[in-house]
């Protein structure tokens, strides 16, 4: 389980990260490399990774490598990655249209889903 203070450190870690490569132009294949080697103990970091391939930010943009970030995430129990999952499951956008998973990947208090 993560402490506050831990989470902390690693979140600024990330927008260390984040800012260098906007601020002095570091190779994003770096920064990149360093938040992967991160996600392994921290589902925020996938969530960034995730938000990152989505939006096309500092990488190329792949909704398939989103996906795949999001779902590391969702399954350590991170509820913004379990959102974009269920989001990314309901437009059907990178896998077919899953009623099951995507009920499987909400948050109670996110998504109403009649």
């Amino acid at each position: 389980m993560f402490t506050i203070k831990l989470l902390l450190k690693r979140f600024i870690l990330i927008l260390t990260f984040h800012l260098l490569f906007n601020s002095i132009g570091l190779a994003a294949e770096k920064v990149i490399e360093k938040l992967k080697l991160e996600s392994s103990s921290n589902p925020v970091v996938c969530y960034k990774l995730g938000e990152l391939y989505l939006k096309g930010e500092s990488v190329p943009q792949d909704r398939k490598e989103a996906f795949n970030w999001f779902e590391k995430g969702a399954n350590s129990g991170h509820a913004p990655c379990m959102y974009e999952l269920a989001v990314m499951y309901q437009e059907g956008t990178v896998k077919p249209v899953d009623l099951r998973a995507f009920r499987g990947h909400l948050v109670p208090g996110t998504l109403t889903v009649i």
